[in-house]
């Protein structure tokens, strides 16, 4: 096998993986920071900066470790579940996924009928979102348009419905 441009054996069969230019089995170690160490705590161990911590209490942010029962990382710092397991991150702000949405790095009250354009919301009956139009966010439509969410993708964060023209 061939490990950062080094020419290796398979010490350990199809269990064989490179860390930097050593052989190591994957089922019982772990590379960490360019180090083979051991799975201190089986398959839950997680590399975090340099030391391996158990995934099953702690998360990585930043590569440091936190306790992730209580807290959870926003753009890279460690902050409050303030709505339980409920709570989002959008971008650095934490938010309620049960009654918020994060369109683009903003949050906005989630409403029935609207879905994300850009950084706005918009009403995906009566309008239409028009992502490359400068300076409009969305159009008013003469009349509302039936959506088939299996046609234009269920990635809308609000509804499972989006509707785009790229004028």
């Amino acid at each position: 096998m061939c490990c950062n441009g080094a020419v290796k054996e398979r010490t350990h069969d199809s269990a064989s993986t490179c860390c930097r230019t050593e052989v190591y089995d994957y089922r019982t170690h772990v590379c960490c920071a360019g180090l083979v160490q051991n799975m201190t705590f089986g398959y839950d161990s997680l590399c975090c900066g340099s030391s391996i911590i158990d995934a099953a209490q702690f998360s990585c942010c930043n590569e440091r470790p936190y306790v992730n029962h209580n807290k959870m990382c926003c753009g890279g710092v460690v902050t409050e579940r303030l709505f339980g397991w409920d709570s989002r991150c959008c971008n650095s702000d934490v938010y309620d996924d049960t009654t918020s949405v994060c369109c683009d790095g903003v949050v906005h009250i989630k409403s029935s009928g609207y879905s994300c354009c850009g950084t706005d919301v918009f009403n995906y009956q009566s309008e239409l979102c028009c992502r490359n139009c400068p300076g409009i966010a969305s159009h008013a439509i003469a009349s509302p348009i039936a959506v088939d969410s299996a046609a234009v993708g269920a990635d809308s964060p609000i509804d499972g419905h989006e509707q785009t023209a790229d004028v």
